[in-house]
């Protein structure tokens, strides 16, 4: 299952997915995220409910880990 997010902060899609998720920083490390937290940010529409506000640990494609901050919503909205 992928359900699809926007990051509001870049502008850029987002993705919540069973097996990984994540963007351009890269994917987050061992995948923790709940179920509800990724349905929760995809559903946020900011007029009506608001966006998710996280610090996520990613693995870009070199191994080495960074912590950023992503703020989440609704994937209409990219």
């Amino acid at each position: 299952m992928v359900l699809n997010a926007c990051e509001l902060r870049t502008g850029s899609s987002f993705r919540y997915g069973t097996r990984e998720s994540g963007w351009r920083y890269g994917r987050i490390a061992d995948n923790d995220v709940s179920v509800a937290e990724a349905v929760g940010a995809s559903a946020a529409y900011p007029a009506i409910l608001p966006a998710l506000d996280r610090v996520y640990d990613f693995v870009d494609r070199r191994a080495q880990h960074t912590k950023s901050r992503v703020i989440i919503a609704d994937g209409g909205v990219f």
